[in-house]
Order: C-alpha cells, then sequence, then structure tokens
C-alpha cells in the first residue's frame, strides 16, 4: 500500500507540471540538418524568449561563422515567414580555425547549438518561428545547402521545455563581452602591418587563438605570442594584416574593429573603434 501511495503521489507530481519540448522537424539536406529548438513550451507574459538554431553536420563537413575567413560564406538566415515575431538575434559560438590550401577559415564541425533570442509582439498571441537559411558547407569542396523549417511556441501560462538547460549551457559557453578572471584584453592597438593585442590569459598562451573582425575585412593569421617574461600568463598577441592592405590602421581608422580571444574553454569578445 505504501508503495502504492508513493507511485500516486510521483504520477500526481509528474503530470500536474509536465515538460515537453517544443521543437521544429529536422530540415534535412545532402551535408546538414537544421532544427529549431525553444527553451519554453509556452509563451506565458514573456516579451522575448529563448531559444536555438541547431546544426548537423555530416562526417568531414564544416560550416562557417559569422566571419568565415579567407573562403566559404557565413550562413544567412531569413526569419521573414515568421508570425509575431518582433525580432531574432543570433547569438555565434566561438569557432575552431580551419585550414584548406593555405586559406584559413573559421566555423563548426559535427554539431552545433547557436543561441537564439526571440522578441515576441504580443506573448497572448501564439509565435511561429519560421526560418529559411543559405548555409555554406565545405569538406574539400563546398556545397551551398538550402534548408527551411518552423516551429510553433503556443501562448499560455509559461512553462518551461525539456531543451531549456541545454539552451541555457550554450549561452553560458558563449564569449565573455568584458574582463574577468579567466580573460582579459588590456589593450589593443592597431598599427601599419598588424594587429596587437596584450592580454592575459590563467590558462597561458599554449592553447590559443584570435579572431579580428571588421565589417568585410578579415584578418586570418595565426597569431604571433610573445610571452612576458615575468609572468607566463601575460602576453603580447600579434596578428598580421592582409597583404593586400597597405595601411592596417588606415583601413581600420573610424570603424569598430571587434576582437575575440579563445583559449580552451575561455573566450573573450571586444570591440574598439579608432
Amino acid at each position: 500500500m505504501r508503495f502504492l501511495k508513493l507511485f500516486l503521489i510521483a504520477g500526481f507530481v509528474g503530470f500536474s507540471t509536465p515538460v515537453h519540448a517544443v521543437d521544429s522537424d529536422w530540415a534535412v539536406q545532402d551535408y546538414v540538418q537544421v532544427r529549431l529548438v525553444m527553451g519554453v513550451d509556452t509563451i506565458g507574459d514573456a516579451d522575448e524568449v529563448k531559444g536555438g538554431l541547431e546544426l548537423r553536420l555530416a562526417d568531414g563537413w564544416h560550416a562557417y561563422w559569422r566571419m568565415p575567413g579567407d573562403s566559404g560564406l557565413p550562413p544567412v538566415l531569413n526569419w521573414d515567414r515568421s508570425d509575431n515575431v518582433e525580432s531574432v538575434t543570433v547569438e555565434w559560438p566561438t569557432p575552431m580555425r580551419f585550414e584548406t590550401l593555405d586559406m584559413f577559415g573559421f566555423g563548426y564541425k559535427d554539431q552545433v547549438l547557436m543561441p537564439l533570442r526571440v522578441a515576441v509582439t504580443d506573448p497572448t498571441q501564439d509565435t511561429l518561428l519560421a526560418l529559411d537559411a543559405d548555409i555554406m558547407v565545405c569538406e574539400e569542396i563546398c556545397v551551398p545547402q538550402k534548408v527551411s523549417t518552423s516551429v510553433l511556441i503556443p501562448a499560455g501560462d509559461a512553462a518551461v521545455s525539456v531543451n531549456s538547460a541545454r539552451i541555457d549551457r550554450a549561452f553560458d559557453r558563449l564569449a565573455a563581452k568584458e574582463n574577468n578572471e579567466a580573460l582579459r584584453i588590456e589593450n589593443i592597438v592597431i598599427g601599419p602591418e598588424a594587429v596587437v593585442v596584450n592580454a592575459y590569459s590563467r590558462r597561458g598562451f599554449d592553447n590559443i587563438d584570435v579572431f579580428v573582425e571588421s565589417g568585410d575585412l578579415y584578418i586570418t593569421a595565426i597569431p604571433e605570442i610573445t610571452l612576458n617574461k615575468d609572468d607566463d600568463k601575460r602576453a603580447m598577441i600579434r596578428i598580421a594584416g592582409p597583404e593586400n592592405i597597405e595601411n592596417l590602421m588606415e583601413e581600420l581608422s573610424g570603424v569598430e574593429v571587434r576582437v575575440t580571444i579563445v583559449a580552451g574553454r575561455d573566450a573573450l569578445e571586444q570591440a574598439v573603434t579608432y
């Protein structure tokens, strides 16, 4: 009898707080699969909800970051078919570096979950999040992939999805925007031939990469690291500019330059204008 009571109590609790998954169907192409996942089952009174754009790539293939590098193209994401959506903000996980024929690209392989912030126009109405995407994927050759998918997020009392914790972890893994105990950018100097970053990394500089972008200008050279002779957790990092630019300082004058440092699990992104 005691077991029966416990079973009934557990069943009652389980059914009183249902947790489901609001996902789109997988959109399947030759070398990539794409779907939308949401952090809520119902919107409640929130004017913004979290979600994710999930990519699964075929073995050996990769897709590109917002800055693709010397070759490839970033994903083009169109949300125009959405309904009751004010805007969609895509957050970009830190990428890995690829080298092909002496050219460098930046992106993702295997699988990636790109966090989304979806601003809702009217939380009392159902919301349709619909995506049409052009995604360039590459192995030895590059192939454009067109995908479309959508997910309906019902109105109603707020309820989290089984995806919620996974989406929160994806947000937590994004590059920090402020200096912290793990990574610090102490200054950024743009010279005629290179961008120089003075930085601190608690993990040291054995496994570090730096990505520099400004609009359509991508600086893809492998960073040259000079350790501080008194503190091996500090270094001067030099990233040479593209060979076709005579004066990098003049080219970047008055425009925003974004620097992302990745040191193992730690990442930091900052933007400066000179």
